[in-house]
């Protein structure tokens, strides 16, 4: 158990979703890598979102001329194969991605495979398993503490508490800040697959912050299995999880798409943030 899964399954959102780079990217040095890919087919979702680009002489182009492609998802059981609907998303700094959704579930325990190809018919493909079905986790609060558990048939990927949080310094509240605190080094797993583990985050979040004065607007637990398909990273260091052409499920191509079962429970509501007086 290792917190490089948990770092290894942020990389994918933050690629999926945005962008705190914009750094040239220089692709591998094989010629037949054709586009990067990120994503996760999620069998707990009813919308699937994977980030699709042409690999080019920049990682995070800044042309919105930059042309869609065809990406279609097969489901190997029935043949049934459909094309996924395209969205270009613009983000600070003049930043343009192709993000690619399909407005449907995907089952259980299925191999799909994504192609996706440009208008020369070149083509990156990755096939992948989805896991089975995952319970929401069972929260408990015994003598001040929040036990979470639940059982898992497939490995445990991600464990983490989701923290809203403002710092409170001399000059009053400061901007909310989210913070993810990683549970995977001290969850325990039973012969049975079920995984326990005690809600611990403070420190971290002081240790973010840079100050132990603090409030928390939101908590929730998070929740993420997959098959063994999921790539391997147990023997990276976190910096070079992030890095494209280290870990990579994708032919003709780089990046990651992996099959998740994905469960997050609320553990304190929204708050309202706090706000200094005029």
């Amino acid at each position: 158990m290792n917190k490089v899964s948990s770092v290894l399954f942020a990389a994918v959102c933050l690629f999926l979703f945005c962008t705190g780079c914009e750094q040239t990217f220089q692709p591998l040095d094989k010629t037949d890598d054709v586009f990067t890919i990120y994503g996760v087919l999620d069998v707990h979702s009813d919308t699937q979102w994977v980030r699709v680009m042409p690999i080019g002489e920049t990682y995070l182009p800044q042309d919105p001329s930059i042309g869609s492609s065809e990406v279609r998802l097969t489901r190997e059981a029935t043949g049934e194969t459909v094309t996924l609907n395209d969205s270009l998303f613009k983000f600070s700094g003049d930043t343009y991605v192709w993000n690619y959704w399909l407005p449907d579930s995907v089952f259980t325990n299925e191999v799909y495979t994504l192609v996706a190809e440009n208008e020369d018919g070149e083509q990156s493909r990755v096939t992948l398993e989805t896991p089975s079905p995952l319970e929401l986790p069972e929260v408990e609060k015994r003598g001040g503490e929040t036990r979470i558990s639940g059982p898992a048939a497939d490995s445990l990927v991600v464990a983490s508490v989701n923290y809203l949080v403002q710092p409170i310094t001399d000059m009053g509240c400061g901007q909310e800040v989210e913070i993810s605190v990683s549970q995977l080094d001290h969850t325990l797993l039973n012969s049975e697959g079920g995984y326990f583990f005690i809600v611990r985050g403070s420190s971290a979040i002081a240790d973010e912050l840079g100050t132990s004065n603090f409030i928390v607007n939101r908590t929730s637990v998070e929740v993420v299995t997959a098959t063994d398909s999921w790539p391997d990273a147990t023997s990276l260091e976190d910096i070079e999880v992030a890095l494209p052409e280290v870990v990579s499920n994708v032919e003709n191509g780089t990046g990651i798409l992996a099959g998740v079962a994905r469960r997050e429970v609320i553990l304190t509501p929204r708050q309202p943030p706090c706000k200094n007086e005029k």
